[in-house]
């Protein structure tokens, strides 16, 4: 493993230019390292991912339900508006979009 006379090694090669003389060193440096996680390092890394899955499901839905409820607030509003600036009223028929029909336009249409 490496030492620190090897390192300050290292970083005059970085220092002076010659990267791949360098980079050939620190391969050769630490090519007898593990390349091996601690033992439970994985287990606890998934088990804390896990963890910060659910706890953002359960934070995030009630968030999201804000934003979806003023959004169909402000549709519901803005459809308002339109049906009474179209039908100059807001009642149930307008809403419906049905117009008020007299009994001489019922009789003068051909079925």
């Amino acid at each position: 493993m490496a030492d620190n006379d090897n390192i300050k090694r290292l970083l005059a090669g970085m220092e002076s230019g010659d990267d791949e003389r360098t980079a050939r060193e620190f391969r050769d440096l630490y090519a007898d390292a593990a390349p091996e996680f601690a033992p439970g390092f994985v287990d606890g890394v998934m088990d804390r991912l896990e963890s910060n899955r659910e706890a953002s499901v359960v934070e995030f839905l009630p968030r999201m339900f804000k934003w979806v409820a003023a959004a169909g607030v402000a549709a519901a509003v803005t459809l308002l508006v339109m049906t009474y600036l179209s039908q100059e009223s807001i009642s149930l028929d307008a809403l419906a979009g049905i117009n008020e029909i007299s009994l001489a336009e019922v009789s003068s249409l051909d079925i």
